[in-house]
């Protein structure tokens, strides 16, 4: 099992622009990638790019459009640029990772909700525990296939520095 990411950092400009930008796009949810580093266990966030949410039912889930999302990865790829996390904004809360957010995710990237759901608009940042085992989905989640598995939800918080630009 790989080690806990410890911390994310991210500067007051480039969380006040992701928040904004997301704001812009209610009552959807908003999502798509961040760029930076990580280095000794910490997720260094310095930019983002948005992916066009193609969900069924955008209001409360998202999916990034296949076309966009190889688009975003290959310009990352040409500009030596590192996807370090996904993002994706909960416009009426809660801020945790939700059952359907597991699904499709890349769980060994960090994934950064911004909560717009407050009068105090709030990124946080999540980790997956790469330990936890898949299983079966249920009824529960109408808009998932009854065969495919999934992993449990075992995220854990990462906490969040906001720091000077």
């Amino acid at each position: 099992m790989s080690e806990r990411l410890k911390r994310a950092v991210i500067t007051h400009s480039v969380q006040a622009s992701l928040i904004e930008q997301c704001r812009a796009r209610k009552p959807y949810e908003s999502c798509g990638v961040l760029f930076g580093e990580v280095a000794n266990l910490v997720v260094r966030a310095d930019g983002f790019a948005f992916i066009r949410n193609v969900a069924v039912h955008p209001e409360r889930s998202f999916q990034f459009d296949p076309a966009e999302w190889i688009q975003v990865g290959c310009h990352a790829q040409k500009n030596q640029r590192s996807i370090v996390g996904f993002f994706h904004s909960h416009p009426y809360g809660p801020h945790r990772p939700s059952q359907l957010d597991a699904e499709g995710q890349d769980v060994s990237a960090s994934m950064w909700i911004a909560d717009l759901s407050r009068q105090h608009e709030a990124l946080h940042v999540y980790g997956f525990d790469s330990g936890s085992r898949p299983r079966p989905l249920t009824q529960e989640q109408p808009e998932a296939k009854p065969s495919k598995p999934q992993a449990q939800s075992s995220w854990y918080a990462i906490p969040l520095t906001v720091c000077a630009d």
